[in-house]
């Protein structure tokens, strides 16, 4: 049986408890509540297993992008060595490009902004990013503050111990 077919035939079941009369039809309700109660716990415990599974999965694979985003890191770290060793070498030989059989290797130079002091610069030369604070926003409301564009609202969540 499925979870949404347990969770209606739960309903039905207390639906029809509550129109019973006869105690026999009562007593096989309960145990039929009973069962089906039973199954729903089966179905939840199934949901916990697959949760902590997916949960874990989740988890490893968050671990995995950090290590492959170190790797790549270090890797284009590496490039950037080999760059400027080659750009060395061409110009203690004075020379500003070289052909070889797969690639032509240029020096070239490029302009490129230095910041001195991030403190100093006007906020025109800023950019910034307005992110909400939603902390702020909740206390606000919680007091009863009117925060235009943004409210509170109360949703279920499943929670597993």
């Amino acid at each position: 049986m499925k979870l949404y077919d347990i969770t209606g035939a739960l309903g039905d079941i207390l639906t029809r408890i509550t129109e019973c009369e006869d105690r026999e039809e009562l007593d096989a309700l309960s145990a039929e509540l009973d069962d089906t109660t039973g199954r729903l716990e089966d179905k939840l415990g199934d949901y916990v297993r697959v949760d902590r599974g997916l949960r874990a999965e989740a988890e490893a694979l968050r671990e995995e992008a950090k290590r492959l985003t170190e790797r790549a890191r270090s890797t284009d770290a590496k490039r950037d060595a080999l760059k400027e060793w080659a750009g060395r070498c061409l110009q203690s030989a004075g020379l500003t490009q070289v052909r070889t059989d797969i690639a032509t290797v240029y020096v070239k130079t490029a302009q490129s902004v230095v910041i001195d002091d991030m403190g100093l610069l006007a906020n025109q030369y800023l950019r910034l990013e307005p992110t909400p604070n939603k902390e702020a926003i909740k206390a606000a409301i919680e007091a009863g503050r009117d925060v235009p564009g943004a409210h509170i609202e109360t949703k279920p969540y499943i929670a597993v111990r």
